[in-house]
């Protein structure tokens, strides 16, 4: 199992079953619902495939493309736009086929899928790719430079542990993230049923034979079913009202409670960083943040530095992007950040009053409150769909005035949900780190397979 890596490499089309690489449909038509779902660029999501909002074509074009057909098993790589992105066709897209701008390859007895997909990734493959792209127009990949791709040749003891390893820290990563996403989702959950649906007041005003409004009666018959078996959760349920109360703003709310604007909890903060003063910074713009991410830490000379790099940030700001809310520019700093400066296209959100800015970046990641939002930008007129803190100040939720109930949820349910899900981002960021290292210097033979073992299980321990 110590035999010295061999350096070979073989084309990747000598590393196919039927000894082809094809693209997939060139003309997909509009999207049919009941149609034959198709893998495109988009769907492309760091070595996985997101495939939760698919497009589907009419059975009789992708009948045309059956040689892109999917069984589970292949390599996919995108050609088009974000070009050299990978991943392994899971047995659940057998019957999907792929766009134009996305390649099948059928790995061979010889070479597997994950062998293919973990070569792809490594930096003399995407040397290449980059170096063989086509970037008149759009950068773009053609398949004869796809069939040329260099597949790593190695004894076969060697490639397998590099593929367990691999799998292994990989699919730990993967874990982590569904357990945020659960865990987001769980928070998501519980606030609507709080904050929106007003579960815990429906409880009580049934319980005490109070009306409920003709608008909520759907709900009230979700909610006697949770009563009569059980499901309800009566205790959480004590620091509520009874009853509701109707409002201009939002219709019928808990009583007690008031239709609170974002402005009442948050407000813009543009002060200024002193860029003089220092020679690097981590400069954060709308694209280096995703959806509660940061995507990176990296130090910049502040002589290079384009004009918008002007704001600082603090611990427990909300950044939050003018630009397209759909897109889910947003985070929370959750660090100390004396080196951070952001783009004037984040908008910088700071507390006020008593309640959490956790809390009420809670409340601007509600599915519906990023909808509405932009619904506004794409009315307004300009380059792009933007909204400005005027927009955001107004957006409303129903909160009580006593600020015991949002403090109990913020310190029970969000803090302490908000933590683990660091701790797993933390952990998948390591992992990461690990693979990326790990992977070239067993390729290389720098680094031995029992060297490698050790470094493996103190990662994934």
């Amino acid at each position: 199992m110590e035999s010295e890596p061999a350096t070979e490499c073989v084309s990747l089309i000598d590393c196919t079953s039927d000894g082809k690489i094809s693209y997939g449909i060139v003309q997909p038509g509009s999207h049919l619902e009941n149609g034959v779902p198709i893998v495109r660029v988009n769907n492309f999501d760091n070595g996985k495939l997101d495939l939760s909002s698919p497009i589907k074509v009419q059975p009789s074009i992708e009948a045309k493309h059956s040689r892109t057909r999917l069984v589970g098993g292949e390599v996919l790589l995108s050609l088009v736009g974000s070009t050299g992105q990978s991943a392994i066709a899971g047995p659940e897209l057998a019957g999907w086929n792929v766009a134009r701008a996305v390649a099948v390859i059928r790995p061979s007895a010889e070479y597997s899928a994950t062998w293919i997909h973990i070569c792809l990734q490594t930096p003399e493959v995407m040397h290449f790719l980059d170096s063989r792209a086509n970037t008149t127009v759009q950068k773009t990949l053609n398949l004869k430079d796809v069939c040329e791709i260099p597949i790593l040749r190695m004894p076969k003891a060697r490639r397998d542990f590099i593929e367990t390893c691999w799998t292994a820290v990989t699919d730990k990563i993967e874990l982590n993230r569904r357990t945020n996403a659960t865990l987001e989702g769980m928070a998501q959950a519980l606030f609507k049923s709080w904050f929106v649906d007003f579960d815990p007041v429906i409880d009580n005003a049934l319980a005490a034979g109070n009306p409920i409004p003709e608008e909520l009666a759907d709900r009230a018959e979700v909610r006697r079913a949770a009563l009569a078996d059980g499901t309800a959760n009566r205790e959480a349920a004590k620091p509520f009202p009874a009853a509701f109360q109707q409002t201009d703003e939002l219709g019928w709310i808990p009583e007690g409670w008031e239709a609170t604007p974002i402005s009442k909890l948050l407000n813009t903060i543009s002060e200024t960083f002193p860029l003089k003063s220092v020679d690097e910074v981590v400069f954060l713009n709308t694209g280096d943040i995703l959806n509660g991410r940061f995507l990176h830490d990296d130090l910049s000379l502040t002589t290079g530095l384009p004009g918008q790099a002007k704001k600082s940030i603090r611990k427990g700001d909300i950044l939050y992007s003018e630009i397209r809310p759909k897109n889910r520019r947003f985070a929370y700093v959750y660090f100390d950040s004396p080196n951070h400066v952001v783009s004037t296209k984040l908008m910088v959100l700071r507390a006020i009053g008593n309640v959490n800015s956790l809390f009420a970046y809670l409340i601007l990641k509600q599915e519906p409150i990023i909808e509405h939002l932009q619904m506004l930008a794409e009315s307004r007129s300009g380059t792009f769909p933007q909204i400005t803190f005027d927009v955001l100040s107004k957006v409303q939720t129903a909160l009580p005035k006593d600020p015991k109930i949002v403090e109990v949820f913020t310190e029970t349910i969000l803090e302490p949900t908000y933590q683990k899900q660091l701790r797993n981002d933390a952990s998948s960021d390591e992992l990461t780190k690990l693979r990326d290292t790990l992977l070239p210097k067993l390729i290389s033979g720098e680094l031995r397979i029992p060297e490698a073992e050790k470094l493996a299980e103190g990662a994934l321990a």
